[in-house]
């Protein structure tokens, strides 16, 4: 019973000291934190959170290779089911960002595949790797099929940015497509129910949207609101401003005259 409670005792300073470093975007020294726990650990379950936490701060600095080391390493420590899905799942992200799909979508095909994942108790895990597995299926250019698991896992997000981001992910293959309609709808559901700075993405992608339906003059105001609400969402300057010079430049070229307009008020609508 000590042992345990001496183990819950350290697990819980791991969490607060890594919350602290992410407090101040202070990775370096997370990592170098988690790292002289994973050392000094006396049991797989306190190694096991140093490990996952080493990876999530290198992950946040996007030192994808340095969170593989990570989470390659928890192969070393004896995990419950629990463990292994939690690891699984954050290999799978850092794959993501890596760019290696194909490796991701089949990591996750293989964890879902597993009977714990369809137990209540993992409900929310699963729903969370079904909406990474279409989001990586939409990278792949999956389209139809990657519609199937957003869809899934759309309906098992609360609101939040999992949500938003499966919805953003939603939109995107429908435009790819071709069902405009569809797509704009998805987008502005997000407008109405989006609760982070994925909705400034949403602008984005309605601009982007609009220039193939061509509707320039919308295209335009919606990345002016875009670049106005920088640095929220995940787009950066020179590519909200790269866009707009590629529809200025369409439009006059389709006779549309100049779609640099009198900037509008764009209501969260």
């Amino acid at each position: 019973m000590n042992r345990k409670m001496d183990d819950e005792a350290v697990i819980a300073k791991i969490v607060a000291e890594a919350r602290e470093f992410t407090l101040q975007s202070d990775f370096v020294a997370c990592i170098e934190r988690m790292k002289f726990y994973e050392a000094e650990a006396q049991s797989d379950d306190v190694r096991f959170s140093a490990f996952i936490t080493h990876a999530r701060c290198a992950f946040d600095a996007e030192d994808f290779d340095e969170a593989m080391v990570a989470v390659s390493a928890i192969d070393r420590v004896t995990l419950q089911p629990e463990g292994k899905l939690f690891a699984d799942k954050m290999l799978a992200h850092i794959l993501k960002r890596q760019g290696k799909l194909e490796q991701a979508g089949e990591l996750l095909l293989n964890v879902l595949a597993r009977p714990e994942t369809t137990t209540p108790e993992f409900e929310e895990d699963r729903y969370d790797m079904i909406g990474l597995l279409g989001g990586v299926l939409a990278g792949l250019g999956e389209y139809e099929r990657a519609l199937t698991y957003l869809k899934e896992g759309e309906s098992g997000f609360e609101k939040g940015w999992p949500l938003d981001v499966a919805i953003l992910a939603k939109a995107y293959c429908l435009e790819m497509l071709g069902r405009f309609t569809e797509a704009e709808s998805s987008l502005r559901e997000l407008l109405q129910t989006g609760s982070g700075e994925l909705i400034v993405d949403a602008f984005y992608d309605l601009g982007v949207l609009y220039s193939k339906m061509g509707r320039f003059e919308e295209a335009q105001s919606m990345l002016e609101f875009s670049a106005d609400n920088l640095p929220h969402g995940t787009r950066t300057a020179a590519e909200i401003s790269d866009e707009m010079l590629r529809i200025r430049t369409e439009a006059e070229a389709k006779g549309f005259g100049n779609a640099e307009n009198e900037r509008r008020s764009i209501p969260f609508q």
